[in-house]
């Protein structure tokens, strides 16, 4: 197969000897040959050069990634979610039996852990304000800013 039907194109590459093409993605970068006979062949990985961190050699054609550490990697996330939902399973088994508030509801028809609904509406109440409060103290300094940029900017101008 002619490589240049791939758009490859002649570059001085150290590795290239008088009168031979090298092959060059669109970076400009020479393509690894074992990569793209794979990809020419429709293989979903090849045997590349070997990975710095495991040292294997086989590696993914879609991007290039080392095919065991992808593999590693998977199998870690894997094991904690399973990890994970073992955890949450368990402590929902125990706040039921505790008679423990779940995601808001009341387990077994137990009181709510604050019963003193008007002290809740009221701390919220006064949060607000405040809020409101130092809202209001914020957009009054900016003002205060921008008055004194403004009249800055007219000395400035005299």
């Amino acid at each position: 197969m002619d490589r240049m039907e791939l758009g490859d194109r002649e570059v001085g590459h150290p590795r290239q000897t008088a009168g031979e093409k090298v092959m060059t993605g669109k970076s400009g970068r020479p393509v690894n040959e074992d990569r793209q006979t794979a990809i020419d062949l429709g293989f979903k990985t090849y045997t590349g050069t070997p990975h710095s961190k495991c040292g294997t050699t086989e590696r993914y054609v879609s991007g290039g990634g080392c095919v065991h550490c992808a593999r590693t990697i998977a199998t870690e996330q894997r094991e904690a979610r399973k990890l994970l939902k073992a955890q949450a399973a368990r402590l929902v088994a125990e706040g039921v039996r505790s008679g423990e508030v779940i995601d808001g509801d009341v387990a077994f028809g137990e009181p709510d852990v604050n019963p003193d609904r008007e002290e809740y509406v009221a701390a919220q109440e006064e949060l607000d304000e405040q809020d409101a409060t130092m809202q209001d103290e914020i957009v009054a300094e900016a003002r205060d800013d921008a008055a004194e940029r403004s009249r800055q900017a007219l000395e400035d101008l005299m």
